[in-house]
């Protein structure tokens, strides 16, 4: 992405640190099979954990550190960019 956010997400997952850089999972994957990796949000780039999903809620995306130019985040105010810390 280079510092360009993406305007076409359709489904919520993140990335995770694989051999040749970072790849997108699905969250159930990031569970399931990366639960030890790093994540990174697809959007923004900053550090993420997946908590597992509860009764009557799916697995929820968190950042560890807030980032108001995130649309999938808590917090968004409208205008998204790149985390303050993006993880390369």
């Amino acid at each position: 992405m280079d510092g360009q956010m993406k305007d076409d997400l359709v489904e919520i997952g993140c990335e995770v640190r694989g051999h040749g850089g970072w790849q997108w999972v699905s969250l159930s994957d990031a569970l399931r099979l990366y639960s030890s990796r790093m994540k990174r949000c697809q959007e923004c780039h900053g550090q993420v954990r997946v908590d597992k999903p509860r009764p009557g809620m799916a697995a929820q995306l968190v950042h560890y550190e807030r980032n108001s130019g995130c649309s999938l985040g808590d917090c968004f105010d409208g205008r998204r960019r790149l985390h303050q810390k993006p993880m390369r």
